[in-house]
């Protein structure tokens, strides 16, 4: 059996490893160091949030939450148990995110009509569509609308190529186009409705980097996120 011999040299490295490890457990633990501990970028709007303001503390002590998720993966418990932080909830999005004039509230959205599309998406949860540290405000696909309009039927169409045309060609990438998903922007102003043309809609780039990091693509906000939270 080789015996290992601890030399001088080798100790001196243990020691500044050990040491490293702990400076580095200190700086994560400090608390105006959450930046570190984040899991990647925030979403546009959430920079000056703080981590509590989405992560609230799981129920129970360590201990509790070791000893659950132990049970979980001996079978004896049909879920795990969340260590440290709880999922983020959808209360704590509507705590700054209210939306009177939502077109599609989660309550529609939950359904069980829609449950394929709450397992694919998980359109039940805001986080199915917005997860947070991806630096973007949306984290879905844009053609997300073809897993429940599909079989749409548009009584006197009034717009060029009507919506029989455009879900038969799979153009669901130009919905985002001139429908705007949560309904919290004035996109009427006058007489205007709808566009009765895609070219009259928004552009198909400006959408994406709505959806990305870019500026708003759809008109003035409807009603405003809380804390300081409003769209760029």
């Amino acid at each position: 059996m080789t015996r290992l011999i601890f030399t001088r040299a080798r100790k001196r490295a243990y020691g500044a490893a050990v040491i490293a490890l702990l400076a580095l457990l200190s700086l994560l633990m400090w608390p105006d160091a959450a930046w570190l501990q984040a899991a990647g970028k925030p979403t546009p709007g959430h920079e000056n949030l703080q981590c509590s303001a989405c992560h609230m503390a799981a129920p129970g002590e360590l201990r509790q939450q070791l000893q659950a998720s132990f049970r979980y993966l001996l079978g004896l418990r049909a879920s795990p148990a969340p260590i440290g932080n709880a999922e983020v909830a959808n209360s704590a999005c509507y705590a700054c995110h209210e939306r009177p004039t939502e077109h599609h509230p989660l309550s529609l959205m939950g359904e069980l009509r829609f449950l394929d599309v709450q397992t694919e998406h998980g359109v039940h949860n805001c986080t199915g569509c917005h997860q947070e540290h991806h630096g973007v405000r949306v984290t879905a696909s844009p053609t997300i609308c073809s897993n429940c309009h599909s079989d749409d039927l548009v009584v006197n169409d009034p717009i060029t190529p009507d919506h029989a045309a455009l879900f038969a060609s799979g153009k669901w990438d130009s919905c985002l186009r001139c429908h705007d998903f949560h309904g919290n922007h004035q996109m009427k102003t006058g007489d205007y409705n709808y566009p009765s043309t895609l070219e009259q809609g928004v552009a198909s780039q400006d959408v994406l980097d709505h959806l990305g990091a870019g500026k708003s693509a759809y008109g003035p906000v409807l009603h405003p996120a809380k804390q300081g939270v409003s769209p760029k």
